[in-house]
């Protein structure tokens, strides 16, 4: 943390560190809270925040879009995702009143998600 530290306060308007200290505050069983941001990072957690983030992304979309692309579109909002694209496909996969969701296989990345339509 005191090797990155003066790097990231050089550099924190391109968002220069946040994984890696974000990274390292895990490691050490530390939160994000634990440290002291210039600017504090928007970390993307599985939760209700980042379901209408999902939510946000398919509305427009009227064709089934991957778990892959779902993850993309969030790598965008934030500055740190904190799950991977399998953790987001069975989050996903726990709202079916929410998604359609096909799968050609056993395998998440053969998921194909879209909105229910009321």
């Amino acid at each position: 943390m005191d090797f990155i530290k003066p790097y990231y306060q050089d550099n924190y308007e391109v968002g220069f560190g946040i994984h890696e200290i974000i990274d390292a505050l895990k490691g050490l069983d530390k939160t994000e809270n634990d440290f002291d941001w210039i600017v504090k990072p928007r970390i993307i957690k599985l939760d209700s925040h980042s379901l209408k983030l999902c939510i946000d992304f398919l509305k427009p979309k009227r064709k089934p879009r991957s778990v892959s692309d779902i993850y993309c579109d969030l790598m965008m909002q934030g500055d740190y995702i904190d799950f991977n694209e399998e953790q987001l496909a069975k989050f996903l996969s726990a709202n079916p009143d929410i998604f359609d969701i096909k799968k050609e296989s056993e395998y998440f990345w053969d998921m194909d998600i879209k909105l229910k339509r009321k």
